[in-house]
């Protein structure tokens, strides 16, 4: 929204939808992690699981971002 780019606030808005689909109440941490296609597993590891993901979209600052070499 800050650039004023409609393509990037569609684009967001996409993402923000299939990230809110992706939510799996049963899942310990509420997004499974798929290892093969139909294969849903609880990974609630750092790295590659839903603490990691959590940790990246709940931070306030690029801490996480740069830990993860995203940034």
């Amino acid at each position: 929204r800050d650039t004023g780019d409609p393509l990037l606030v569609a684009t967001a808005a996409d993402l923000a939808a299939e990230l809110a689909c992706g939510f799996r109440p049963g899942a310990l941490l509420g997004y499974p992690d798929v290892e093969q296609p139909g294969t849903e597993t609880d990974n609630p590891g750092l790295l590659r699981g839903a603490a990691g993901v959590a940790a990246l979209l709940l931070s306030p600052t690029p801490v996480w971002s740069r830990l993860f070499l995203l940034a």
